[in-house]
Protein backbone atom coordinates (compact mmCIF):
# COMPACT_ATOMS: atom_id res chain seq x y z
CA UNK A 1 0.00 0.00 0.00
CA UNK A 2 2.69 2.82 0.67
CA UNK A 3 4.58 1.56 -1.96
CA UNK A 4 1.71 2.46 -4.05
CA UNK A 5 1.40 5.79 -2.82
CA UNK A 6 4.69 6.62 -3.54
CA UNK A 7 4.59 5.77 -6.63
CA UNK A 8 1.13 7.85 -6.94
CA UNK A 9 -0.87 4.75 -7.89
CA UNK A 10 -3.28 5.42 -4.80
CA UNK A 11 -4.31 8.42 -2.96
CA UNK A 12 -6.29 9.00 0.13
CA UNK A 13 -9.50 10.69 -0.10
CA UNK A 14 -9.49 13.53 2.30
CA UNK A 15 -13.62 13.30 3.43
CA UNK A 16 -14.15 9.67 3.23
CA UNK A 17 -10.35 8.86 4.95
CA UNK A 18 -9.97 5.48 2.46
CA UNK A 19 -7.05 4.46 -0.17
CA UNK A 20 -8.24 4.74 -3.79
CA UNK A 21 -6.50 4.52 -7.10
CA UNK A 22 -5.52 7.92 -8.40
CA UNK A 23 -7.95 7.69 -11.24
CA UNK A 24 -10.58 7.78 -8.81
CA UNK A 25 -9.34 11.20 -7.86
CA UNK A 26 -9.39 12.39 -11.48
CA UNK A 27 -11.75 15.80 -11.92
CA UNK A 28 -11.38 17.49 -15.29
CA UNK A 29 -12.66 20.95 -14.37
CA UNK A 30 -9.90 21.27 -11.75
CA UNK A 31 -7.04 22.94 -13.06
CA UNK A 32 -4.35 20.04 -11.68
CA UNK A 33 -6.69 17.66 -13.30
CA UNK A 34 -6.66 15.97 -9.80
CA UNK A 35 -8.72 16.39 -6.86
CA UNK A 36 -7.95 15.64 -3.38
CA UNK A 37 -11.34 13.86 -2.61
CA UNK A 38 -12.81 10.93 -4.92
CA UNK A 39 -15.21 11.41 -7.14
CA UNK A 40 -17.65 8.97 -5.06
CA UNK A 41 -17.67 11.55 -2.12
CA UNK A 42 -17.93 14.60 -4.60
CA UNK A 43 -20.97 13.19 -6.39
CA UNK A 44 -18.96 13.09 -9.85
CA UNK A 45 -20.19 10.77 -12.43
CA UNK A 46 -17.93 9.45 -14.76
CA UNK A 47 -18.84 11.82 -17.61
CA UNK A 48 -16.64 14.66 -15.71
CA UNK A 49 -13.63 12.66 -15.52
CA UNK A 50 -10.54 13.05 -17.89
CA UNK A 51 -7.28 11.21 -18.16
CA UNK A 52 -5.81 14.07 -20.40
CA UNK A 53 -5.58 17.40 -18.19
CA UNK A 54 -4.51 20.24 -21.00
CA UNK A 55 -6.37 23.31 -20.92
CA UNK A 56 -7.75 22.59 -24.34
CA UNK A 57 -9.58 19.25 -23.48
CA UNK A 58 -11.44 20.94 -20.44
CA UNK A 59 -12.26 23.22 -22.95
CA UNK A 60 -13.89 21.03 -25.36
CA UNK A 61 -15.65 18.87 -22.16
CA UNK A 62 -17.68 21.46 -20.82
CA UNK A 63 -18.45 23.24 -24.17
CA UNK A 64 -19.63 19.85 -25.41
CA UNK A 65 -22.28 19.51 -22.36
CA UNK A 66 -23.75 22.29 -24.37
CA UNK A 67 -27.09 20.23 -25.75
CA UNK A 68 -27.80 21.39 -29.39
CA UNK A 69 -31.58 22.64 -28.72
CA UNK A 70 -30.26 25.11 -26.26
CA UNK A 71 -29.78 28.45 -26.86
CA UNK A 72 -26.16 30.24 -26.58
CA UNK A 73 -26.92 33.51 -24.58
CA UNK A 74 -24.69 37.05 -25.67
CA UNK A 75 -22.95 38.32 -23.14
CA UNK A 76 -24.61 41.26 -21.22
CA UNK A 77 -21.83 43.32 -20.82
CA UNK A 78 -19.88 43.21 -24.28
CA UNK A 79 -22.27 41.28 -26.31
CA UNK A 80 -20.24 38.46 -27.34
CA UNK A 81 -21.12 34.74 -27.19
CA UNK A 82 -21.22 33.19 -23.97
CA UNK A 83 -19.64 29.54 -23.04
CA UNK A 84 -21.05 27.05 -20.40
CA UNK A 85 -18.72 26.64 -17.49
CA UNK A 86 -17.96 24.72 -14.35
CA UNK A 87 -17.54 26.58 -10.93
CA UNK A 88 -15.55 23.79 -8.78
CA UNK A 89 -16.01 26.17 -5.31
CA UNK A 90 -20.18 26.74 -6.03
CA UNK A 91 -20.26 23.11 -7.54
CA UNK A 92 -22.41 24.48 -10.23
CA UNK A 93 -22.68 25.05 -14.21
CA UNK A 94 -23.10 28.81 -15.56
CA UNK A 95 -22.75 31.07 -18.58
CA UNK A 96 -19.48 32.77 -18.84
CA UNK A 97 -18.07 35.32 -21.70
CA UNK A 98 -15.88 33.95 -24.60
CA UNK A 99 -13.53 37.10 -24.33
CA UNK A 100 -13.26 36.04 -20.16
CA UNK A 101 -9.37 35.44 -21.75
CA UNK A 102 -8.22 34.19 -18.23
CA UNK A 103 -9.65 37.18 -16.00
CA UNK A 104 -8.35 39.36 -17.71
CA UNK A 105 -11.32 40.36 -20.29
CA UNK A 106 -14.89 40.67 -19.94
CA UNK A 107 -15.69 39.09 -16.64
CA UNK A 108 -19.83 38.69 -17.60
CA UNK A 109 -21.50 35.52 -16.30
CA UNK A 110 -25.18 34.43 -16.40
CA UNK A 111 -26.68 31.55 -14.13
CA UNK A 112 -28.10 28.38 -16.75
Amino acid sequence: MAQDVKEKKKKICKKCNTFKNIEEFYDSSLKTGIGITCNKCKGISGNNKNSKFSKSSRKTNTRSSIKSSEKIPQCPKCRKTMVKRYSPKNRNWFWGCSNFNGGKGCRGTRSL
